[in-house]
Formats: structure tokens, C-alpha cells, sequence
């Protein structure tokens, strides 16, 4: 049985630097932290300037009579810059710093007196697994994604990295599950979200949890990844086994793009098979030797690509990204005529033979013809094949309206 899926899916977004979205935890990072002197005191009403450098997204915030700050909303990713200036102090920069989606990364800024600059650069390890105030987490960004060796590129690969998270590989009666099992909840249990948007299979006729049968996004569009295994944290949801959190990556000031194209036919697998046995089916005899030749049916091609850039420098950006997949299935049963190593069953009182044959299936459908819920029903022969394909585009585009606010939008559709 061949079942397709056709899924998509648009998020817009405001974000406001000031008031965290509804579902900034999802989507995107946070940065708070104090501004004190050398000699431990606040600093009040200083101003913090946290700069997005490769967008040159730019976000302003004050501190309070504490010297405590908070900016909300932020792209995941980075590298980002942070200074914090007040009067009569020299500015302190803060570099390198990385934000990962649904964290929020704490910081302290020291300000020395007039003449006294300092520059601390970021020494934040890039750990893939941490442990955080929410229950367990695993972030993954592009350049790890990117490391990962997934064979059908597949979201799943990547976020089996988790140490609580598991992919199953058994053959079901449809097929490959392919279900992601966190802590040992059930795929159909996960909570799986792309740029905030619901992206699992609601009506659960897919074994993998997944809207397609493959992945649902291009691993080149994706900036990061968040497994986490059954979060405490309030803001967390709507489901009873783990959540899996995809951001798509946005555009920058630089252009950036990458192609792939793959492809496997029958000249590059295997042809041999050794054979194994007893003479005879009888284990007293001697083995069997050799090696038997057999015919591959395979045919596999998934290229695609990704692009991101500016369209107003500093202001506008966008984010694109297409992949194909087509390959075929073996159909695993067929009539007796037709070739198929499994076959039907003989039809009592129709079929001549141990097995039904083409001629046997199309005259029983024949009594059917003069009804009008089967005219469409046309009787012909059952291939050996069927064809296999898998369709998914994402576009992103970045708005920064000001300082303080930030316009999100993204569309994605799949077809698989």
C-alpha cells in the first residue's frame, strides 16, 4: 500500500525585545545578566547593545536600579557581540557569544573606570548536551547537524544524538517504523515543532511520528535542534513524550548557499550473493559454496540546495531552501504471471492454479463493471515498482522593523 502525505506550514512572528512572544521558548533565545563596577556595584540605567554580527541585528536595553538587564526575542545562533557603556566607565565588550533556542544565557559585565577598557571574549564550550533548569536537552546547531552522517537525511539521525533518544529501525507489516523513541515514549507521544509550528503526524497514520515519511524539512535549512526528554518547565506543552524543536536558519548580511546531489543505481551495489546451506537441506551434508548473481533494482536520486543572503543590508534578509528525493518500492506481492517472488492466493473457484494469475483478478473485478461506484475501477497489470517521492521547500524572511522589534515570517511545505 502506498500512502502519500502533504504537509505545510507558515509562521509569523513579532517579536519584541522588550516582551517575549507567547512562544519565544520555541523559537528563539534570551540574554539577561547585571552591569557592575569593579567594585561590585550596580550600575543603573547603563545601556547594553547586543549585536547580532552576522546581520548586524542590533537590540538596546537599559539597566535597572539592580544593574540588571534582559533582552528576549533574539535570533538563535550567533556569533553575537554585547557592550555595556554608562557614564564615566570605558565600555566592556563581550564577543563570541552563542545563544541556543529556549535558553536563556547569563552574563556579567564589568565595567571598568576611564582608561581601564577590557575585552573578554567568549570561552563558552560547545557542548551538544547540557543539562538545564527544564529537564534534559540536547542542542544541536548547523555546524554539528552538518557533522552528522545521516543516510536518508533525516532529521531523525540528527536528533537520535540525544542520549535518551533512540530511532527504530525493525521492519512493521508497513514497512520501516523509523520512530524516534524519547526516554521511551512513543513517537506518536513527541511533540514536534519547526519555526514554532506543529509538524507531527495529528491523525497518527504514520509509524514515524512525522507529518512525511521522510523528513520534514531539508537538513540545510535547519540552524538548530532541540531534543528534550519530557521538560518540566510550564511553558512547555501539549504532549506526553519528548519534544523535538527545528529552527530554520535566517538570512545574514553575506550570502550563503550550498548544493548536494546524490545518487545510487544499480552499477554501484552489490551483485553477489554467497551461498549458504547443506546439500540437500541436510545439516550431516557438507556446505554449500559459491556464490550466486542477482539483479539489484535500485535507483536513488536526492539533490537540493539552500540560500540565504541580504535584501536590505542590516534591515531585510531571507532564507531559501529546496530538496527532491524519487526512488521506487518493490511491490512485495503480485499474481503468480507477474513475476513477484510472493504471490497471491488461488481464488476458489476462479483460479486454475496453486496461485492467482492476472486473467484470474481482472474477471472477478469484471462483475463489478456495470456498477457506478467502479467504472473507474480498471483492471490491467500490477507492477513491480512503485514510484517513490519525497518534495520539501522552506522560505524565511527576517524583518528588523527597529532596535526593539523583529518581524519572523516562514513558509515550508513537503510532500512525501
Amino acid at each position: 500500500m502506498n500512502i502519500r502525505y502533504l504537509a505545510s506550514s507558515a509562521a509569523v512572528a513579532a517579536l519584541l525585545a522588550a516582551a517575549p512572544a507567547a512562544f519565544a521558548q520555541q523559537t528563539t533565545g534570551a540574554v539577561s545578566g547585571v552591569a557592575v563596577s569593579e567594585q561590585g556595584a550596580p550600575l543603573t540605567n547603563a545601556t547594553v547593545t547586543i549585536l547580532h554580527t552576522p546581520s548586524g541585528t542590533r537590540t538596546l536595553v537599559k539597566t535597572d536600579a539592580a544593574g540588571g538587564f534582559s533582552a528576549f526575542g533574539l535570533r538563535v545562533g550567533g556569533p553575537y557581540t554585547i557592550t555595556a557603556t554608562a557614564p564615566g566607565y570605558e565600555p566592556q565588550t563581550l564577543d563570541g557569544l552563542y545563544l541556543t533556542v529556549g535558553d536563556t544565557q547569563k552574563i556579567s559585565l564589568t565595567l571598568a573606570t576611564e582608561a581601564q577598557a577590557v575585552t573578554v571574549t567568549a570561552s563558552r564550550p560547545r557542548a551538544t548536551a547540557q543539562i538545564a533548569n527544564v529537564g534534559s536537552r540536547t542542542v544541536m546547531r548547523a555546524d554539528d547537524i552538518a557533522a552528522v552522517v545521516s543516510v536518508k537525511r533525516d532529521i531523525r539521525d540528527v536528533a537520535r544524538r540525544d542520549p535518551l533518544a533512540s530511532l527504530d529501525f525493525v521492519n512493521r507489516s508497513t514497512g520501516p517504523s523509523g520512530g524516534l523513541y524519547i526516554a521511551g515514549s512513543s513517537p506518536r507521544r513527541n511533540r514536534i515543532t519547526i519555526d514554532g509550528v506543529r509538524s507531527q503526524d495529528d491523525y497518527g497514520l504514520n509509524t514515524g511520528g512525522l507529518s512525511t515519511n521522510r523528513g520534514p524539512v531539508s537538513l540545510e535549512a535547519v540552524e538548530q535542534v532541540s531534543i528534550q526528554a519530557v521538560p518540566f518547565d510550564v511553558e512547555e506543552g501539549d504532549f506526553t513524550g519528548g519534544a523535538l524543536n527545528l529552527i530554520l536558519k535566517s538570512g545574514g548580511n553575506d550570502f550563503h548557499g550550498s548544493l548536494f546531489d546524490f545518487h545510487r543505481e544499480r552499477r554501484s551495489s552489490g551483485h553477489r550473493l554467497p551461498v549458504v546451506g547443506f546439500v540437500g537441506n541436510d545439516v550431516t551434508q557438507p556446505g554449500l559454496s559459491g556464490y550466486q548473481t542477482v539483479l539489484n533494482k535500485i535507483h536513488e536520486t536526492n539533490y537540493g540546495g539552500f540560500l540565504s543572503g541580504p535584501i536590505l543590508k542590516d534591515k531585510l534578509f531571507f532564507a531559501i531552501s529546496y530538496e527532491n528525493y524519487e526512488s521506487f518500492d518493490l511491490t512485495g506481492v503480485g499474481p503468480s504471471d507477474g513475476g513477484f517472488a510472493n504471490q497471491f492466493n488461488a481464488i476458489p473457484g476462479v483460479s486454475t492454479g496453486a496461485k492467482a494469475s492476472t486473467a484470474d483478478i481482472n474477471s472477478v473485478l469484471a462483475n463489478w463493471n456495470g456498477y457506478a461506484a467502479s467504472k473507474l475501477l480498471k483492471p490491467g497489470t500490477v507492477d513491480l515498482t512503485a514510484p517513490i517521492k519525497d518534495e520539501k521547500e522552506s522560505v524565511k524572511i527576517d524583518y528588523n522593523i527597529t532596535d526593539n522589534q523583529r518581524l519572523s515570517a516562514s513558509y515550508r511545505h513537503a510532500y512525501s
